[in-house]
């Protein structure tokens, strides 16, 4: 139920040309990013943004395809960028423990 209101409140946002992108959701003063595991995407933590929809702005991330790590890490800059730029708290489960 809730990746089913997530996928209604919060379009997905594409950022570049890669298939990458982003759901965001809450419009609380902090930030937060979640990087899902290496299959999958963000969107499987959606209860996480419901919880923290008054507090934070949670950015449920869809990995773009990239020629490697260091690319991904520049793609997740744009992300920065796109969410206004400054800190970020990041999430991170299975790989996306590692990149965060």
């Amino acid at each position: 139920a809730a990746l089913s209101r997530l996928r209604m409140q919060a379009p997905f946002v594409p950022l570049g040309t890669s298939g990458g992108g982003v759901r965001c959701l809450g419009e609380g003063p902090s930030r937060l990013v979640v990087l899902p595991g290496i299959v999958g995407s963000g969107d499987a933590l959606a209860a996480l943004g419901e919880a923290l929809v008054s507090t934070h702005q949670t950015a449920f991330v869809t990995y773009p395809r990239v020629e490697g790590l260091t690319a991904l890490l520049a793609w997740l800059e744009t992300l920065r960028a796109h969410l206004g730029g400054g800190a970020v708290s990041v999430y991170g489960g299975s790989f996306g423990g590692l990149v965060a």
